[in-house]
């Protein structure tokens, strides 16, 4: 399981680099969040997802390697969002902090999910709430 949250989190960083340059880096994030958002929605792999996120959730210290692994994700994005901001100084935290508030999109769409038991489009959930955010 480790090495699937690594994968994942190269993939959303190779993602997000590949992302036109012009692009508002918000909408690079949520775009490079569309294989995830894909995995999810998949009838087949939606049911193993909803399966194994209730595992997690009742867990504690799953929940908390989850949260571990989602954590090491987001550092994988930070050098190409430093760069695509411009916020190069390891000491701004505007980077980061956009990052983690994509991330915390992220895991409201996923909690919304799993609470309807995946008959809600991902997606949808996930785009309401990175719309929610931007719009503030």
């Amino acid at each position: 399981m480790v090495g699937k949250y690594e994968i994942i989190g190269t993939r959303l960083a190779e993602s997000f680099a590949a992302r036109p340059r012009e692009e508002a880096v918000w909408v690079s994030l949520r775009r490079a969040f569309d294989q995830v958002a894909g995995y999810f929605d998949d009838e087949t792999h939606g049911s193993r997802a909803l399966m194994m996120e209730r595992i997690i959730r009742d867990h504690p210290t799953l929940t908390a390697g989850h949260l571990e692994r989602v954590s090491r994700m987001q550092e994988l994005l930070l050098p190409t969002v430093r760069e695509r901001t411009g916020r190069t100084d390891p000491a701004d935290p505007r980077p980061a902090a956009i990052i983690g508030a994509a991330f915390s999109c992220l895991l409201a769409a996923q909690a919304t999910w799993l609470s309807s038991e995946g008959a809600l489009s991902f997606a949808d959930l996930l785009d309401d709430a990175m719309d929610a955010v931007r719009s503030r």
